[in-house]
């Protein structure tokens, strides 16, 4: 954190816990609150690295100062997943502050994580672009080593979620 606190659970556990073999479709309920100098500009619950949900509700001034922000949310995972909570809150001159909670890992068996295609096309990028950057430079064995990953990088693409 760079200001705000964030104070989180899920299930009623801490930031960093695990929840391994759990059902797909079982709620788990989450709760966050954040404590301020300045008001937040958004709270958001971040779910396998996007944001799922967004609120910008006004905080409540704190009794001796500051802001108070208090949400509730429920989760239910399909898949492998992770959740965190992050904030920020807006300061002069276009600086900010922000938090982030470590993540809570849901086991689902049978439904492991898939990346999403946003970070297959963006890893496939990079590969390509030091492919073209090494050519020359780097011995045949590592340019060999960077397109067997792109091979890989590419067939995740083609996968089904």
């Amino acid at each position: 954190t760079t200001g705000p606190m964030l104070l989180a659970k899920a299930d009623g556990r801490l930031p960093g816990e695990s929840f391994p073999a759990g059902a797909a479709g079982a709620s788990h309920p989450l709760e966050c609150r954040v404590r301020s100098e300045q008001p937040m500009e958004s709270v958001e619950l971040v779910v396998n690295g996007a944001v799922v949900k967004r609120w910008t509700q006004p905080p409540v001034p704190g009794a001796k100062g500051g802001f108070d922000v208090t949400l509730t949310h429920s989760f239910v995972p399909e898949t492998d997943s992770w959740v965190a909570w992050r904030c920020f809150e807006t300061r002069a001159a276009g600086r900010f502050r922000f938090a982030h909670t470590a993540p809570w890992h849901f086991s689902i068996p049978g439904k492991p994580l898939r990346p999403r295609q946003e970070e297959v096309d963006w890893l496939a990028t990079r590969v390509r672009e030091e492919i073209q950057r090494s050519q020359g430079v780097a011995p045949p064995s590592l340019i060999e080593d960077y397109r067997k990953a792109l091979r890989f990088y590419e067939s995740l693409g083609a996968r089904s979620p």
